[in-house]
């Protein structure tokens, strides 16, 4: 019963879009370091 609970507040579909949104802006930080981190390899 103790995870139904927890599961509960993230079936509402405002939480999953923040979650989805926030998932978005990761991914996008992560691309743009690995584009930096390339950058920096050609540079040294």
């Amino acid at each position: 019963m103790g995870t139904l609970r927890y599961n509960r507040g993230f079936s509402r579909p405002s939480m999953i879009a923040m979650e989805a949104e926030r998932l978005n802006q990761i991914e996008s930080r992560i691309d743009d370091l690995r584009a930096r981190v390339g950058e920096l390899r050609r540079y040294l």
